[in-house]
């Protein structure tokens, strides 16, 4: 969004992450000026960006795709966006359709990167998309709305999936000065034709990031405080803390935090419907494996279309550890048995979130070993030092 907002903004508080560094490099070939001094990021925007010399590798990060292949159907130049192999696998059809209706021309791998954009100015101002699949295509939707010479009505067929994302993308782009957007709760978006403009930002802290350390105070009986964050925030994944709260943990927010202290046991969570937080949810199905008893977290079929099958990725390496667990299309059950739980080693499948929620078990698994921990750089390069200053 400041990319999109000619002239100089400020975000304090940036993640630094592999994710993040190939959105700056992708935005800096088309043209955008970014400083970067240790988590403060200096924007300097174009009126107008510039076609890249070449294909812009944007790696597995799936929200650069997907917010770039929207912003770069309306520009009037040729761009090609790749990634890694996983990235070539990870379906981007939803959101290709959705622009087509706008009159975009974007040809795709059987649906999924590398993508060929013939970018053109478009100038239809109304588009369907299905919600189920991904929260990000309306969010790209939604990003390019306000650039569309008469705005855009984006129609949200299904239920839309993770949808406290569309309240945090709307939520953004009013920082931006876009306004008097319209909608039928996550039905129907209405966004008028307008200008975003420079502003200066501190960015909160990730509440993904933060349910590794809540679910490590959780499972130790520790007393861990992550800083700068709110239950107020619009991050789904603190809704984490509602759940912990339920398995016996207790939850105190103050001026300095939230701080999480574990319970002697931890209860189990019966079924609850995760659809609203799929990051976070990893994140419980871990946790929910020292809580003796049946956890089943459901409308998690997205998290089959991420950096790996995350449902499948799970049960597999929960069974490798000693818990059973079972999925359906869009479930993962886990019978929590502490008592029965083993070190072995722990495949990540490259997936950063992975390598996360088992190195948090690991702290009361010592003999358990995670293969390929390097992958967290994707978004979180420090986790293992951090991890570390709390055990």
């Amino acid at each position: 969004m400041a990319a999109l907002a000619p002239g100089q903004s400020v975000l304090k508080g940036c993640l630094l992450s592999d994710d993040t560094k190939v959105m700056i490099e992708a935005l800096e070939t088309l043209g955008v000026k970014i400083t970067t001094n240790e988590t403060t990021l200096t924007i300097d925007a174009p009126k107008t960006l510039r076609g890249p010399l070449g294909p812009l590798h944007l790696g597995n990060a799936g929200t650069a795709v997907r917010f770039l292949t929207a912003i770069l159907a309306h520009q009037p130049f040729l761009s090609v966006i790749t990634g890694d192999p996983r990235m070539q696998e990870r379906p981007i059809q939803d959101l290709i359709d959705a622009l087509s209706e706008l009159g975009a021309n974007i040809t795709g791998q059987n649906g999924c990167p590398p993508l060929t954009i013939h970018g053109s100015p478009l100038t239809r101002s109304e588009t369907h998309i299905t919600g189920k699949n991904s929260s990000q295509y309306i969010s790209a939707l939604m990003i390019l709305a306000p650039l569309l010479p008469e705005g855009l009505t984006i129609h949200v067929e299904d239920e839309a999936t993770s949808k406290p994302y569309l309240d945090m993308t709307l939520d953004l782009m009013n920082k931006f000065c876009i306004q008097d957007v319209e909608r039928e709760q996550f039905s129907r978006f209405t966004i008028p034709s307008q200008k975003y403009q420079p502003t200066d930002l501190i960015i909160e802290a990730d509440a993904s990031s933060a349910t590794y350390f809540f679910g490590l105070a959780a499972i130790t009986e520790k007393t861990i405080t992550v800083a700068n964050l709110s239950r107020q925030t619009l991050q789904p994944d603190i809704q984490i803390l509602d759940y912990l709260e339920q398995m016996g943990c207790q939850i105190h927010e103050d001026e300095t935090g939230i701080t999480v202290t574990g319970p002697e046991q931890l209860k189990p969570l019966g079924q609850i419907n995760a659809n609203s937080f799929p990051d976070g949810a990893m994140t419980l199905a871990v946790v929910s494996a020292f809580a003796p008893g049946k956890t089943t977290l459901t409308g998690l079929h997205n998290l089959r279309i991420k950096e790996c099958d995350r449902l499948e990725a799970l049960k597999t390496e929960l069974n490798r550890i000693g818990i059973t667990a079972e999925t359906t299309d869009d479930s993962l059950t886990i019978h929590g048995n502490p008592t029965s739980m083993h070190g072995a080693p722990i495949k990540t499948y490259k997936d950063h979130r992975m390598a996360m929620c088992f190195g948090m078990a690991k702290t009361r698994i010592p003999d358990l070993e995670i293969l390929d921990p390097d992958c967290v750089s994707k978004t979180y390069p420090n986790f293992w030092e951090d991890l570390k200053k709390v055990q």
